[in-house]
Formats: C-alpha cells, structure tokens, sequence
C-alpha cells in the first residue's frame, strides 16, 4: 500500500511536528506501508501571490476581526500554474492532518484534494481541526466534506467531530498527531535544566524558570512567503521580532528535531503557542498555555487540568490509551478501502 502524506507549509515549525506525528501514527498502523510526503507549500504560495496588495490586507484585517474571509481569489490564475506534486503521484489513500478544517487552509488545498478524488484516490483526514467553528466556517467545511466525501474523518477535538464527524464512514474523536512524535524521535538529554519560553503572539509574562536555564523560542523561523508590499509594512511580526531578538538566550531554527530536544528538555514551558505545549506534554513534561483560541479544544482530548490556570502534565497512561485507539481507527479505514 502507497500512503501520501499531504504534509502542510512549515513557516510555523510546529506544523512539522503535525507532520512528524502523523507519519508515526501511520507507520504504526500500516508498517508495511510506503508512505509518501508532499508538501503544500507551494499551495500556500499560490494563495498569497492571489492575494496580492491590499486585497491580503483587508483578508488579514477581517480574519483579525472574525469576519467571513473574502473569496475573491479563488479563481486566480496562479493557483492553476501552481504544480503540486501530489497529481505526479499514485497512491491507495491520501491523509490530510492538522489543523485545516477552515475556510483558509481548507481552501489552499481544495484543487489538491478536488483532483485527488475525480482520479478516485481515497481520503482520509487525520488528527483535524478547525481554526474557528463560526457559523460560516461550518457552513463551508460541511459542503466541502460533502463533496469530497473522505473515507475516514479522525479529529483531535470533540467540537469537529461534532460538527463533522458524521459526514464519513468512519470517524473517530481522536488527538493531535503531535502527539505521536515521542514513537517516532527521542531527542537526546540536555546537559542542564532547561525552560521554554515560547511567546509569538504575546508579551512574554514574568514566571517561575524553578532554577532552570531559559530558552526564548519562537516558532516561526522563516519569514512569510511573498508577502505583499502593503501587508509587509503593517505585518505584525516586524515588531514582534525586534523585541524577540533583543532578549537573552533566544533560538530559532529550520529543524524539527531542534525544537524537539528543547521542549523534551524543559522542566517547564510557557507558551502562547498550542504546539509547543503539545510538543512538552508528549514528551512527559509540563506546560502552561497563554492564549483564548479555538484550537485549545484539542487539550481537553487529554487533559482535565485546565491547562491555561498552571502548569500541568499528562496522564501518560491515558495518552497511551487514546494514542492506542487512534492507530486502530486508521487501521480499519485502511482495512475498509
């Protein structure tokens, strides 16, 4: 069996430890199987070469303001010369993970998937999430899945499976692929206590290192793609980067093994990043997280402690049990094809 592993963009790194985990949960479930990667990146590039000067400012200032984004790129001709490799490709099933179950990220992956489908390649939706479930969301993402019909349709928090997890044969309320990665990397140890500080949509707050060394992260370690000339004047992470690099013991980096070995090493993190708190629980240890985002849904797939009031670890026995019925959901939408 030839599995294609649609892998997302890696400007924000933690996307990579999506792709990580998810090509662990399938070498779990399939270990005879080949799996495939193909990146989406180019996808992504299309949608921002279409939405070019002030029309991605105006989409960036309502997606800020929770208003319906703006469609008017859709038919942008970029996005028909943008060669995926996915269509170079065969395979017996594609997987599709993270979070994509919105109105932007779907949409960068619709002609990939739309193709995919009329060639009759089987899909399967893996650890999903949505960045909202605002009413329009869901009134997109239902027509899309409609259309689409996956074979399998695994979410990481109960708010997608109940909006969409009747739209397939096979579902399941599962986690996030992130947190598969410990089965498929073990970093090395650090030679002293560490600290992670990761702070990319807010101002670092005053915490308890509890004597370990601080590491500042941030997790975006490439520059947005071919942003436009008026979008990168206002981009808010000009500022937030000048602030970033004026602090002490600060890291960035183009490996997901990098990060890795930070947060398998932190005594504690502190973070506003959803991901590198993931990342820290699934190696056993303990995290605090900083944000109001939809996305937060997927912590309470494990964890009963509210995450945002203090510090908190895993169950590593439950995770071992949800981790364990995860594998076996992919199993039999596999079995099923």
């Amino acid at each position: 069996m030839r599995i294609l592993l649609l892998k997302t963009w890696s400007q924000n790194i933690g996307n990579g430890f999506i792709d990580l985990g998810a090509r662990t949960v399938l070498q779990l479930a399939a270990p005879d199987a080949e799996v495939v990667d193909v990146s989406g990146h180019s996808n992504r590039v299309a949608d921002r070469l279409a939405m070019n000067g002030w029309a991605d400012v105006w989409r960036s200032v309502r997606r800020r303001a929770n208003a319906r984004n703006p469609t008017t790129n859709l038919d942008s001709p970029i996005r028909a010369r943008m060669l995926n490799l996915a269509s170079l490709i065969d395979a017996d099933v594609a997987v599709l993970a993270g979070c994509v179950l919105d109105d932007i990220n779907l949409r960068r992956y619709l002609p990939v998937l739309d193709e995919l489908r009329r060639r009759g390649t089987p899909l399967l939706f893996l650890g999903v999430g949505g960045s909202n479930y605002r009413a329009n969301t869901i009134e997109f993402m239902t027509g899309a899945l409609e259309r689409l019909a996956p074979a399998g349709f695994i979410t990481r928090d109960a708010v997608a499976h109940g909006h969409y997890g009747a739209l397939a044969p096979e579902s399941h309320s599962g986690i996030d692929c992130a947190f598969f990665m410990p089965d498929g990397h073990q970093p090395p140890r650090a030679n002293r206590p560490l600290a992670v500080l990761t702070f990319d949509a807010s101002k670092e707050p005053e915490v308890d290192l509890e004597g370990a060394m601080p590491v500042r992260v941030t997790q975006h370690p490439f520059d947005s793609p071919f942003l436009s000339l008026p979008r990168r004047v206002i981009d808010k992470r000009r500022f937030h980067d000048r602030r970033f690099f004026r602090k002490s013991n600060i890291f960035l980096s183009d490996s997901v093994a990098d990060y890795l070995f930070l947060y398998a090493n932190s005594r504690v993190t502190h973070s506003d990043k959803v991901h590198a708190c993931i990342a820290t629980l699934a190696y056993g240890n303990r995290a605090q997280f900083y944000w109001e985002t939809p996305r937060a849904a997927l912590f309470r797939q494990v964890l009963d402690d509210d995450i945002r009031a203090a510090p908190v670890r895993l169950d590593m026995a439950r995770l071992e049990a949800a981790k364990q019925a995860q594998v076996a959901a992919v199993r039999r939408v596999l079995a099923a094809l």
